[in-house]
């Protein structure tokens, strides 16, 4: 008797006899080939080809995709720049994470990147992370296309995939950084679809694909070890490997965050960031959240609240007509929703990612289970495709996007990268996320610019200078006082500078490199006018219609966030390169500004907004004169 296409493939076994098989052959691999002939019709083939195409025409755009904004130095999370260095450290046997200044075992358990370190090795580590990506969003989505085809049909290939494929989630997570919690896309699907399959050796060898991705989905898997206890009519071998995974996982769970991440935890982690409100530590928050349920209610807002309806809006909601597999997606969900982090209750974050399968799996269900109660069900399969589009449209991230093309971002990043590769690959950085990734191959590497790590280089994003340009509201920015700090330092001097980005060395002259354009030995300052203790203002000159050179005198070191006012503009001196805490005694210097008048009113101010001190002139009106050919 040969089965139909919505039949399960325990049930077909036991009906033709020998359930068994060769014992030299796997037995899935014997009932593939056994059934080969018989279960597969021409509709079965043509949609899984269909699917097959999809899929990989789908993992190959969102390759590009990636490749495209990495290539176009646009990315502006810290992950993939995080992960291309912990993997390309575990591919040397380098436990020791330099970004976070922590052991592995206090950050993540992904034993997954240890394979993909040593391909990096040979091929580039954030290429083989970038590949193993998209290939990974490809299989999950031929998996659960073959989990959908059991239950609606051949369709099911390209409904289940497509379910997957475009959710807004995907296009965002795919292009946009790396987390090992998307490879683990694949191994859910599978996972899933096994336990669907009654596969229960399947199941295991699933959840362990997903622990070898994230140590936190341990909780995933222990569900998969409940499932395969609690099933209808199970088997010994199936409770036993039930028994064995839920317990294993808790105990593999618990061993982490009990032990471990208390023994290795970097200083300030990822934990404080997203769950700091709940307690300093895994344990500490769980008992917190145990003891005093009301923490939850004083976290949820109106974003957390419409957040569950934003998720499942691209499935047509129709995980809440069979839920049953959506538990799988609990503990991603519930970790998502008790972050605090800003950014988690997005649709384009990476923490939603994991739910994804076992959302995308229950959407089937629900399907299939309307489709089976009345025949105005059978529009459910079709909203689910229409509402998967729709949300990729509305939601998604098309490869039209400027993000993925160069512009002069692109060309100041790239510059400023040719210019860190001159000073040596053997120098230790410092850099923003937008640089991380293209830097991660270093021995020592870190990320930030608010504390100084040691780094032999430090790069700086002065952005907010852009944004507040002309405004008094610059110099008291959060970002402000710790840039000017850095230029203050007497260790430090600026070696490139590339737009926005400044490169400063330890060790270099403050006074010199791009600084030293600021000094010129014959600055007209003969009738200078003493607008502080530390700085007389010389002779302004129109250099064109918007710009003028204002000529100055210093007679000492001056405080770090003195900055010039003319007419209703705040400009930092020297371009805010030189900081006037560097300045001595008989310095002449030339320091652009914008104004356009004849005659500018012309004060000195700190970063509190008053003058530097009680007695110094306010808004005096000087001349603007013509060029002169001493300066520059």
């Amino acid at each position: 008797m040969s089965p139909t296409i919505g039949e399960r493939p325990t049930q077909a076994r036991v009906a033709s006899g020998s359930a068994r098989g060769p014992p030299f052959l796997p037995r899935a691999l014997w009932y593939r080939r056994r059934m080969r002939g018989s279960q597969v019709t021409e509709s079965e083939r043509q949609h899984r080809r269909a699917s097959l195409l999809l899929c990989c025409l789908a993992s190959c755009v969102l390759g590009t995709m990636a490749f495209g904004r990495w290539h176009s130095v646009h990315q502006e999370t810290f992950d993939l720049g995080f992960y291309a260095r912990l993997a390309w450290g575990l591919g040397g046997f380098d436990f020791w994470e330099p970004i976070l200044d922590a052991h592995v075992f206090g950050l993540r358990i992904s034993p997954i990147l240890m394979p993909l370190g040593w391909l990096g090795r040979v091929f580039g580590t954030v290429p083989v992370l970038l590949v193993a990506q998209a290939v990974a969003i490809g299989g999950a989505a031929l998996v659960l296309g073959r989990l959908a085809a059991r239950h609606l049909g051949p369709r099911g290939h390209l409904v289940g995939a497509l379910a997957l494929l475009a959710h807004p989630n995907i296009s965002h997570v795919a292009t946009y950084e790396w987390h090992p919690g998307t490879l683990a896309l694949l191994p859910l699907a599978v996972a899933l679809e096994r336990l669907d399959a009654r596969d229960s050796r399947g199941v295991l060898a699933g959840c362990l694909g997903i622990l070898a991705c994230r140590e936190d989905l341990a909780l995933v898997t222990a569900l998969f070890g409940a499932a395969l206890f609690f099933r209808a009519r199970p088997s010994v071998r199936s409770r036993r490997i039930g028994v064995g995974l839920g317990v294993g996982s808790l105990a593999y769970l618990a061993f982490f965050t009990f032990v471990l991440h208390p023994l290795f935890a970097p200083a300030e982690g990822s934990f404080g960031l997203h769950f700091g409100h709940l307690g300093d530590s895994p344990a500490q928050a769980v008992t917190n959240l145990a003891g005093d349920p009301t923490l939850l209610w004083d976290h949820v807002d109106l974003r957390k609240i419409t957040w569950l309806p934003r998720v499942l809006a691209p499935l047509a909601f129709l995980p809440l007509a069979a839920p049953r597999y959506a538990l799988f997606a609990l503990p991603a969900l519930a970790i998502a929703f008790l972050s605090g982090f800003p950014t988690t209750d997005d649709l384009d974050s990476h923490y939603l990612t994991p739910a994804l399968p076992a959302l995308v799996a229950a959407a089937v269900m629900g399907a299939a289970r309307l489709r089976a109660m009345s025949s105005a069900g059978r529009a459910a399969a079709p909203a689910l495709v229409i509402a998967s589009l729709l949300g990729l449209v509305i939601a998604g991230r098309a490869p039209w996007d400027p993000v993925f093309r160069p512009d002069e971002t692109t060309r100041e990043r790239r510059a400023m990268l040719e210019a860190l590769e001159r000073m040596g690959e053997e120098l230790s950085l410092q850099v923003p996320a937008s640089l991380l990734p293209h830097v991660a191959e270093r021995p020592r590497v870190h990320f930030g610019w608010e504390v100084d790590r040691g780094a032999d280089v430090v790069v700086l994003d002065i952005w907010h200078r852009e944004r507040y340009e002309g405004r008094e509201d610059l110099l008291r920015t959060q970002e402000e006082p710790i840039i000017r700090s850095w230029f203050a330092r007497q260790a430090f001097g600026v070696v490139a500078r590339e737009g926005r980005l400044v490169a400063l060395r330890r060790g270099a002259d403050p006074r010199g490199g791009i600084a030293s354009d600021y000094f010129v030995a014959d600055a007209p300052v003969g009738d200078s006018v003493r607008f502080t203790s530390c700085l007389s203002v010389g002779t302004i000159e129109r250099l064109d219609a918007e710009r003028v050179a204002v000529s100055l005198l210093a007679h000492g070191r001056c405080p770090a966030d003195l900055a010039l006012r003319l007419d209703d503009r705040v400009e930092l001196l020297f371009d805010g390169i030189l900081s006037p805490a560097h300045l001595r005694a008989g310095d002449r210097l030339v320091s652009v500004h914008h104004a356009t008048g004849d005659t500018v009113e012309v004060s000195l101010l700190r970063s509190s907004g008053a003058k530097p001190e009680h007695g110094d002139p306010w808004r005096l009106p000087r001349p603007v004169v013509p060029q002169s050919t001493s300066l520059p």
